[in-house]
């Protein structure tokens, strides 16, 4: 994928050796190698890595391969040196990523109402599944359970009667929440073409790999 303008947080919640998720920023590609949560700004030519672990490929001749780990980020502007550095993760947590941690508890809510109604089928693959009562899709793990990087576990059928991972939060009080919280179109990016950058992803990726993302503009390379 290819982001031209605006930003895009990207969640893996799951992800395989097989799988093969590449974003390109600048003209510089990055694979995603682990699970975690990663933040692209093609308007200012950065990259951030809020937890797991990508692999960065120099432009130009050389094409050197960088690893970037959990709490770095790197500048991709002509003028500075590819090197990450370490950022101010609280300084981080803008409107996005505030909406977009919000949007993961929406998912993870969604996720145990779900699991719970297939509680009992067996046979089931890992895979975006759409939940009626919340009117959107969650991701079902094919086994277990699964933590995602805001810290809200996502269950399978079969562990769907453990805790709930948002014990203190129903769907109504997550619903207004969001109502409150959700930032202005101006002041957030992508809003609206959410759902574009999670299909692009599936068609991207395998289908054993949760992805979750927001973002502005995304086009296939």
């Amino acid at each position: 994928m290819e982001l031209d303008r605006g930003r895009a947080d990207i969640e893996v919640d799951e992800i395989h050796p097989r799988n093969n998720l590449q974003i390109t920023v600048a003209g510089a590609s990055t694979r995603l190698l682990k699970a975690g949560l990663y933040a692209f700004d093609a308007d200012k030519d950065n990259i951030r890595v809020f937890k797991g672990e990508a692999e960065l490929q120099e432009r130009g001749d050389n094409q050197k391969l960088i690893k970037v780990k959990g709490d770095r980020e790197v500048q991709l502007a002509e003028s500075e040196t590819i090197k990450p550095a370490s950022f101010d993760r609280n300084q981080a947590k803008d409107s996005l990523y505030q909406w977009s941690s919000l949007r993961s508890q929406y998912l993870a809510e969604a996720n145990m109402n779900l699991a719970s109604a297939y509680a009992g089928y067996g046979g089931m693959t890992p895979g975006w599944y759409w939940d009626a009562g919340f009117w959107g899709y969650t991701w079902l793990p094919g086994d277990g359970l699964l933590w995602n990087p805001f810290g809200w576990g996502f269950y399978s059928p079969g562990t769907s009667t453990m805790a709930d991972p948002c014990s203190t939060a129903t769907a109504a009080a997550i619903t207004a929440t969001m109502a409150e919280a959700m930032p202005s179109s101006t002041a957030m990016e992508g809003h609206s073409t959410e759902q574009a950058l999670v299909e692009e992803l599936a068609l991207a990726a395998e289908d054993s790999m949760a992805v979750e993302g927001t973002a502005a503009v995304v086009k296939r390379r």
